[in-house]
């Protein structure tokens, strides 16, 4: 727990559960001012945004897949996910410092 905050990680929630499992765990997420699916592209990115939880999401700079577009921290697919997208010169730091201010400014933090 952070802040009241609990946190599960994907890897987490891929490792200790099947697939039929994950679906139930976000779909439990009914809170949305406390709770909040933070991952990087994978199948939870996925799962959570289709199942429109709030979702963060971090995107590599090179070799994104193509569902994410370009130039864009949003996603017409999941309208509940933001994009954090590592910057192909100085790496994952700013993608990484603009989602804690989001994340902090969700929890009233900032």
């Amino acid at each position: 727990m952070i802040g009241g905050w609990q946190l599960l990680t994907s890897a987490k929630i891929v490792d200790r559960f099947f697939w039929g499992q994950p679906s139930g765990i976000v779909a439990q997420l009914n809170d949305w001012v406390r709770h909040v699916v933070v991952t990087v592209d994978t199948s939870v990115a996925h799962l959570a945004g289709g199942l429109g939880k709030r979702t963060l999401v971090l995107i590599p700079a090179v070799n994104t897949d193509w569902r994410w577009l370009h130039d864009r921290d949003d996603s017409p697919w999941y309208p509940s996910a933001r994009l954090y997208r590592a910057d192909p010169m100085t790496g994952w730091s700013p993608a990484i410092e603009r989602l804690v201010q989001d994340v902090r400014a969700m929890a009233g933090e900032a």
